[in-house]
């Protein structure tokens, strides 16, 4: 019979642990969300990311096969937020983004960079380009000064006739 006072209060001490942390791991789980609009764009896109149920201080963004980049965000309330990101030319490919507010809450969204599949990318300029243009530039001329000295020529001869 001595092992069961020893036994209850064994019982409610992890009882009373388990009360404790309960609201730890219920904001950890559900309470906390990260979403991003849109959530496929090509470079130039802003994306937002907005969040309830906590107050993240970074948001961690992480390419598929790339480095890990951290944005520090300034804290707000735990009511809400949103963050705001511009994507860059090389940003193309698929990321996921994680707001973390230290020893409270994690959560994590996806989205992709890139173009349209009908979508080109503008070359750039190697030089050739003007030269075409100053060459066609050149035969224009050629063309209005023989319009204008040999046509007068033609006709004045005809009409000399």
């Amino acid at each position: 019979m001595g092992r069961s006072p020893a036994l209850l209060s064994t019982l409610g001490l992890l009882l009373l642990t388990l009360a404790a942390s309960a609201p730890t791991l219920a904001q950890s789980g559900d309470d906390c969300t990260l979403s991003v609009r849109p959530r496929n764009g090509g470079p130039g896109t802003e994306f937002v990311f907005s969040g309830t149920g906590y107050a993240p201080s970074r948001l961690v963004l992480k390419r598929d096969g790339g480095p890990t980049r951290t944005v520090q965000v300034t804290r707000g309330d735990a009511d809400g937020f949103t963050i705001r990101l511009v994507a860059g030319k090389d940003d193309t490919g698929a990321w996921s983004a994680t707001a973390v507010e230290p020893d409270v809450c994690r959560a994590s969204a996806s989205f992709h960079v890139g173009l349209p599949p009908t979508s080109t990318i503008e070359d750039t300029d190697d030089g050739r380009r003007g030269g075409a243009l100053a060459g066609f530039a050149a035969l224009g001329v050629l063309f209005v000064a023989t319009g204008v000295i040999v046509l007068p020529r033609v006709t004045r001869n005809t009409r000399t006739r």
